[in-house]
């Protein structure tokens, strides 16, 4: 037996006062001469013993009143050997509800998400009344719901049945470690973390990390409770894109959608059906077979009839997991793509061969087409950037531009800084060893360039052959679409890739040297070739896949902003807009809703106007509307992780439990077993009747 609040019990001292009470009280007896009093003389020696034993019951009565209600705020408990986290008095405890868009899993009346909140109900009903509980949702983006442990279990519980289950990916380190810190505070009684998960493999992905979180709190026991046995068999859509990266009206785009299979058995003439903005269908695939654990893809062309913002939609059959049986992606549907051209009058002429490769159309029909490449002078770039967002080029080519104006390299920065993509083909003209001394324009390289090397005759230098990684060039990874290694190199500028820079190699030289380097810049995209795009350097121009090549590396730099309308759940929008709707409200149209809602105002800052939106968190396609008129639309698709269902191997989750804890690391750690105070309150209310009534009784007697 021990005290919580032991310093309460210097209150003993007050049992002085009943007693100083009692004996003030028989001093106070005066004696009186009263003739009649002899006749009475008998009668009271008679009861002289019975008021005697009335005051002194009266006396310990009171004593022990003031005793108890001391003890009582003393808080007396009972402790005992603890650290195990079964004991059946009074626990302190994180539940971590898993809500991650895999939970909503079903293979009967109930998803995993409703199982388990079943079964933290069950458990909150059978475990001590005094016990501390707090309660947290975990996926990659952990919520308190209950962040403190309390011993208000109506609040948990309303706060259990107001969760809901997400559209985020599966996480439990973040969830982990906010449980332990709530708990760390808390002394004197057990103390675990209950995992309510379906056990997918995702969820243990940094297993490592949880192990670490286990060992660093000794004193608290993770317990992982799994829902519903085995992963449910699945397939889900877990790639739409947009394979081209531009889409334009009258121009056929191609979609990639690829599928996963989860289950057990293999998937045959799995059927894929597109619509476009929701109700027209856009086309049909087949795939014709799906092994277990297998990934498959097909490609559909899309055509749009309109510009602006437009969704495309993904749906398979309906199985036990619904949210991955369709997907959406956003796209930007444009009439016409502005391109500049610019190159020094005296430069090599690359930048023809670039404008044909952009427009690969008989010139008659070259106003119609999409792309629009326009020629000037390096020194008219600053005018033509800083026009308004809206109005800019899309892409900046910078040909063999010769000497380059201070003027001309801070309009190519803030450019590149604000969203621009700007590629760069150095040449004879380009004084490349002056490019490091202008701080503007050095900034954007992801690379330095050496002086030029001219190979030896009849053995010109070339591209690799495979191994590419890049999106741009991955696509001649397959012999059957051509072989990059026919390009070849008569001169070029070697070049380093900067250190700590994230370059990355879109092609390399056979040697292994870097031939063209991409990296992004604030918001923007550099491309940086290694060779002037003219015959006399290399063959590029003339190759077959040259016209590929440069189509790829438009649809790379356009998906690159294009990305910005597909989210990950919970990620910010963010849409540059035209200036004239600053200030302005807008309205979003979420998900699963009929009508769009005002959302916020058009707000800006020194770079233009923008759109921001944050409450990204189902996922689905959103709709901007400003003045009733579509602004933009963008989709939030889930975590592709979260489709395969197979769960996590089960020693995992033994591992975690199985962590040394403070119990078996050297004397046993006391715990409280049980509190007595409530009882001793009950007990102070019955001496105190006890009390009032013999009181009440004996004044009357007397």
């Amino acid at each position: 037996m021990s005290f919580l609040s032991p310093m309460v019990l210097a209150g003993l001292a007050a049992l002085g006062i009943p007693v100083a009470i009692h004996l003030l009280n028989k001093f106070r007896v005066r004696t009186t001469a009263w003739g009649a009093m002899r006749f009475l003389h008998e009668v009271v020696q008679t009861s002289q013993r019975r008021v005697q034993f009335d005051d002194l019951l009266l006396l310990i009565l009171r004593c022990l009143l003031v005793a108890v209600a001391v003890c009582a705020f003393a808080r007396p408990v009972l402790k005992g050997p603890g650290g195990s986290g079964s004991t059946s008095g009074p626990i302190a405890a994180a539940i971590l509800l898993d809500n991650s868009a895999s939970m909503g899993q079903t293979g009967g009346a109930l998803n995993r998400f409703e199982m388990a909140k079943s079964s933290i109900r069950d458990w909150l009903a059978g475990i001590d009344a005094q016990s501390q509980v707090a309660l947290y949702l975990v996926s990659n983006r952990p919520t308190p719901l209950v962040g403190k442990p309390a011993g208000d279990f109506g609040l948990l519980r309303k706060a259990l049945d107001d969760a809901a289950l997400s559209d985020d990916g599966s996480d439990l380190v973040q969830g982990v470690q906010l449980a332990a810190q709530s708990l760390k505070s808390i002394t004197g009684r057990p103390k675990e973390i209950r995992i309510y998960t379906d056990g997918q493999a995702a969820t243990l992905l940094h297993h490592d990390a949880l192990k670490k979180l286990a060992l660093d709190y000794p004193d608290v026991v993770i317990r992982p409770i799994l829902i519903g046995g085995k992963g449910e068999d699945n397939l889900g859509i877990v790639t739409l894109h947009a394979e081209d990266g531009i889409a334009s009206v009258g121009q056929p785009c191609r979609f990639r959608i690829e599928v996963i299979n989860s289950g057990a058995s293999t998937a045959t003439e799995l059927k894929i059906n597109l619509m476009l903005d929701g109700t027209t269908p856009a086309g049909t695939a087949t795939i014709p077979l799906i092994g277990s654990g297998e990934t498959q893809g097909v490609t559909i062309p899309v055509s749009f009839a309109t510009p602006g913002p437009h969704c495309i939609t993904a749906s398979i059959p309906l199985d036990g997991f619904s949210a991955d049986n369709q997907r959406t992606a956003a796209v930007e549907v444009i009439r016409r793509m502005d391109v500049v051209i610019a190159q020094s009058e005296a430069g090599e002429q690359g930048g023809f061969f670039i404008s044909r490769a952009l427009v690969p159309i008989a010139p008659e029909q070259a106003s119609h087409y999409y792309l629009a490449p326009q020629f000037m002078l390096p020194a008219e770039l600053p005018a033509a950037l800083s026009l308004p967002p809206e109005n800019r080029p899309a892409v900046v080519f910078l040909c063999d531009p010769g000497p380059l104006l201070p003027t001309v390299t801070s309009a190519l920065n803030a450019y590149v800084k604000d969203g621009g993509n700007l590629v760069i083909f150095p040449g004879s003209h380009s004084d490349v060893s002056t490019w490091s001394d202008d701080p503007a324009f050095t900034q954007l390289l992801p690379a330095t360039l050496g002086p030029i090397i001219e190979t030896k005759a009849n053995q010109p230098l070339t591209w690799q052959s495979r191994g590419f990684s890049h999106p741009i060039t991955a696509f001649w990874n397959d012999a059957a679409n051509g072989d990059l290694a026919t390009v070849t190199f008569n001169r070029y500028f070697p070049l380093t890739l900067k250190p700590g820079a994230s370059a990355n190699v879109i092609a390399a030289l056979s040697g292994g040297q870097p031939a063209v380097v991409e990296s992004s810049y604030a918001k923007g995209t550099v491309l940086l070739f290694n060779a002037s795009c003219s015959p006399e350097w290399t063959n590029l121009p003339l190759h077959p896949a040259f016209v590929p090549f440069v189509q790829r590396l438009m649809g790379f730099l356009n998906r690159n902003s294009a990305s910005r309308l597909i989210l990950a759940p919970g990620e910010t929008f963010r849409l540059p807009v035209a200036a004239a709707l600053r200030g302005k409200d807008f309205s979003v149209k979420r998900p699963g809703n009929d009508a769009a809602r005002t959302a916020g105002q058009v707000t800006g800052d020194d770079t233009g106007a923008y759109i921001r939106y944050t409450a990204t968190e189902r996922a689905g396609t959103y709709h901007i509307t400003v003045d009733a008129e579509p602004v933009a639309s963008f989709a939030v698709q889930i975590d592709a992780s979260e489709s395969d269902l197979r769960t996590a191997d089960a020693s995992l989750f033994d591992d975690l439990a199985n962590v040394p804890h403070a119990a078996s690391q050297g004397p046993a750690m006391l715990v409280i077993l049980k509190e007595y105070w409530t009882s001793l309150l009950g007990c102070l209310l019955i001496i105190f009747v006890v009390e009032a009534a013999l009181a009440h009784r004996i004044s009357f007697a007397r």
